[in-house]
């Protein structure tokens, strides 16, 4: 007979808050690697199509690309952070996902496991 091998539960996980410049609420996303899998899975399959090997965006992306980066962006902040999205400008929602990606010491090219190690 084997033995059962027991999974801790996963306790409260640290979050990404941040505020807008001149506004009181308190914002909150969950770090990169603790999204849910298929969010995690689309955002790393999204980062690939978009950013070449060394991390910079690549050039000439086609429209396709970005919207379906908007789409996925949009996506994730309507969940979290219920009616952001519509009220950032371009420049506000490109801060916002490096500070994201920043805080979240993770790249979307490698898995929670590597990130801690």
């Amino acid at each position: 007979m084997t033995d059962v091998v027991q999974i801790p539960k996963v306790g409260e996980r640290p979050k990404f808050k941040f505020q807008l410049e001149g506004d009181d609420q308190v914002w909150e996303l969950p770090m990169l690697q603790h999204l849910p899998k298929p969010q995690l899975i689309k955002l790393r399959e999204l980062s690939l199509k978009l950013v070449d090997g060394k991390g910079k965006p690549k050039k000439n992306l086609s429209p396709k690309r970005v919207e379906e980066a908007a789409r996925v962006q949009q996506d994730i902040l309507d969940e979290y952070c219920p009616g952001l999205y519509t009220d950032l400008a371009e420049e506000q929602l490109a801060w916002l996902m490096e500070a994201w990606r920043d805080a979240s010491e993770i790249s979307l090219g490698e898995s929670s496991a590597s990130s801690t190690s």
